[in-house]
């Protein structure tokens, strides 16, 4: 289900994502997301959803806080996060849940 976990084995971040999966598991549907492109990624300014039509996009660092949301839009302004590794919890327009993973580089 997790393409990157098992390419690059358990880092803390992806630990989190798992330990979020399982808290919420009965409240949502996770997608694994071939369809789903983020880019560019590492980013600086902004960050842009391809594959589908978002409806909302939570963005959480690796404290597991939600930095920011965004409704209505495929393109994330990621210029006044501090550099690292973020969660992007994305719903789309048919009510699916998606989760990726963005680097933000100062």
């Amino acid at each position: 289900m997790w393409n990157w976990i098992s390419e690059g084995g358990l880092d803390f971040f992806s630990i989190f994502v798992l330990s979020y999966y399982r808290a919420n598991e009965g409240a949502m549907s996770e997608t694994q997301d071939s369809e789903l492109f983020i880019y560019p990624n590492p980013a600086k300014e902004k960050v842009t959803i391809e594959g589908v039509e978002a409806t909302e996009v939570e963005v959480y660092n690796a404290l597991g806080q939600r930095v920011k949301m965004v409704r209505g839009t495929n393109e994330i302004n990621v210029s006044g996060l501090p550099e690292g590794v973020y969660l992007l919890r994305i719903a789309d327009i048919e009510g699916k849940k998606h989760v990726a993973r963005v680097a933000v580089k100062e």
